[in-house]
């Protein structure tokens, strides 16, 4: 349409494109470049706009002016507030769209720190290789059956059975996997790849401790790998944490978490040499965190109202 050289354009769309969306890196870099879109309308819950139809990640609508030249004002819409900023599409050093303000300050504070960032802990999808279905079934897929009974020596397998509940399973030391994860002989953290519809602050499924020789399906991520169960309990202190979901809701836009959704989280030390008391309660944990990053009370205040509760 752009082509097209109109003087206006409006056009309504999903916001995947801000994030993420399978072939919308191209789009994505040349529409935050544009200064000739003079506004754009934020809808997070697609609901507010279109009430029958959930459109994860949202709707957003812009107008483009082939006169205009400069930042853009956004309007986010909640369902009982319109927040409105007047800023550049594109963040310096950042290949995506920020939708809240406030987030940018966040994550400036963070980066200040030059730590490296939790994405290096997190593994890709399929760490062993193995699909969802094959808790249900190995036979699609030519692999032995897993056993209902624990083997002496052997590995266990977590995954969504019948009706997607989680269960174990246990298959021999000789069992042909697809493929090994580093983090076979050692203790990790489960982390579910898919929860939620893509709304900041959304509380994941309950992560789950994994000793050594255990392993997952694809339903699951796989964060390590650690040398003391202590320090895998203390990562999932700090998914629980506010401050963390803050910066996993800057990426993640759909259900799908994937490792590069984590890659704004700052890395912690885990062990008991830590900046961060991890003896303490995820309350006192968040506050420490906002210590550490000095963020302002406005700041804080974001996003102990914004981010949901995690037990």
């Amino acid at each position: 349409a752009i082509s097209l050289k109109p003087k206006y354009l409006c056009m309504i769309m999903p916001s995947r494109w801000m994030i993420g969306g399978k072939g919308l890196d191209e789009f994505r870099a040349n529409f935050i470049k544009d200064k000739h879109i003079s506004v754009l309308n934020d809808y997070m819950d697609s609901k507010i706009c279109f009430p029958n139809n959930d459109i994860k990640g949202g709707v957003c609508y812009f107008l483009w002016d082939k006169d205009y030249d400069n930042k853009c004002t956004i309007l986010t819409h909640s369902s009982n507030n319109i927040q409105k900023s007047y800023r550049f599409l594109k963040e310096e050093g950042c290949d995506i769209f920020i939708r809240d303000e406030i987030l940018i300050s966040i994550l400036k504070k963070v980066k200040k720190q030059c730590e490296k960032t939790f994405e290096t802990i997190v593994s890709a999808r399929k760490p062993y290789g193995l699909e969802a279905e094959t808790m249900v079934s190995t036979k699609k897929f030519g692999l032995p059956e897993f056993s209902d009974k624990k083997i002496e020596g052997g590995y266990e397998i977590f995954g969504l059975g019948e009706k997607m509940k989680r269960m174990w399973k246990y298959l021999p030391k000789d069992y042909p996997l697809p493929k090994k994860s580093p983090c076979l002989n050692k203790y990790k953290v489960f982390i579910a790849e898919a929860y939620g519809c893509g709304a900041i602050g959304e509380v994941p499924s309950t992560p789950v401790l994994s000793t050594p020789n255990q392993l997952c399906t694809e339903t699951f991520l796989e964060i390590g790998p650690f040398d003391s169960s202590i320090e895998a309990e203390n990562v999932i202190k700090y998914i629980k944490t506010k401050f963390f979901r803050t910066l996993v809701g800057i990426q993640k836009q759909t259900q799908h978490t994937t490792q590069k959704v984590y890659r704004f989280v700052p890395l912690q030390n885990f062990t008991s040499n830590s900046d961060i008391s991890w003896k303490n309660d995820t309350k006192t944990i968040d506050k420490l965190l906002y210590e550490k990053y000095k963020l302002s009370n406005e700041e804080i205040d974001f996003i102990e109202n914004n981010i949901q509760e995690m037990k």
